[in-house]
């Protein structure tokens, strides 16, 4: 049986990946802290400064966005629900799209609804299929959404990051790496 392990020490909750081992930290006070804002700016005037130069709204994605090559995508751009996917314009792989989440310039975290997940996870998955097809050596798929820019979303609009490399990026190789022993020591598969 797998288990969770989780540690407490002075208010910090110390949890550790059962495969990997590697350690997050969580304090649950830390919600509670005072917080000075980095600058006179608030969430809602960058919202609304950022609405009117943002590419990834629907009035500007057509003509402010790039387009996939035709082995790609026909069309240019993938399009499910309100999910539309075209190609980074500063990729950090061969492969590297961007995924719009929604139309809506900013939605808070409960706006978000399971459709739009779900559309973003299909259209996703069409692009990494039509990647493969095109390149058959690139096998590694990776999708990451990253909200805000605490968590280094540099855009407001919700959006996701797809690539697909012919190579495992270091975290993917590092968990093929622990469930390969995994199953070395244990005899079954961890997942």
């Amino acid at each position: 049986m797998i288990e969770f392990r989780k540690v407490m020490k002075n208010q910090v909750e110390y949890r550790f990946d059962p495969l990997t081992e590697e350690q997050s930290r969580i304090n649950p006070a830390r919600a509670k802290r005072f917080k000075q804002a980095e600058s006179d700016i608030s969430l809602k005037e960058v919202i609304n400064r950022s609405r009117e130069t943002c590419v990834f709204c629907p009035e500007k994605i057509e003509g402010q966005t790039p387009k996939f090559p035709e082995g790609i995508h026909k069309e240019g751009r993938i399009k499910f629900g309100e999910t539309v996917i075209f190609p980074n314009l500063n990729p950090f792989g061969e492969h590297h799209a961007v995924g719009i989440l929604s139309a809506g310039h900013f939605l808070d975290l409960d706006e978000f609804k399971v459709y739009m997940l779900r559309d973003n996870l299909v259209a996703s998955k069409n692009y990494i299929l039509s990647v493969h097809a095109h390149d058959q050596e690139a096998t590694w798929p990776i999708w990451v959404w990253n909200f805000m820019p605490p968590s280094a979303g540099s855009i407001i609009h919700p959006h996701v990051q797809i690539l697909v490399e012919k190579d495992p990026v270091p975290q993917q190789a590092k968990l093929l790496r622990e469930s390969k022993r995994y199953f070395e020591v244990n005899r079954k598969n961890y997942w």
